[in-house]
């Protein structure tokens, strides 16, 4: 909180070009490590009735939780703003 996001630039710089050869790295890894005899697709679900309907809509409402952030800090973000109209996505 007491460094501002322009003073923090380089970090998101750093990441930009850290992150994505991460994510294609732990895929390949991913892919690699489980057997093709045990895919993703190969598994059937254990659940049935009440017990599926229940997990379906448990995963379906976490869904929009990693927005719930984003919603709570709008009112840090837009201290930033210059003037009222820039507030505004465009």
């Amino acid at each position: 909180m007491l460094v501002s996001p322009q003073k923090s630039r380089w970090l998101f710089m750093i990441k930009a070009f850290v992150v994505p050869p991460a994510w294609l790295a732990m895929l390949i890894w991913s892919f690699v490590k489980v057997p093709s005899s045990k895919g993703l697709f190969e598994q059937h679900s254990a659940l049935s009735s009440s017990a599926m309907s229940y997990a379906w809509l448990s995963a379906l409402n976490s869904a929009p939780g990693i927005y719930s952030t984003l919603a709570v800090n709008i009112p840090d973000f837009t201290r930033y703003a210059k003037n009222e109209q820039a507030q505004c996505v465009q």
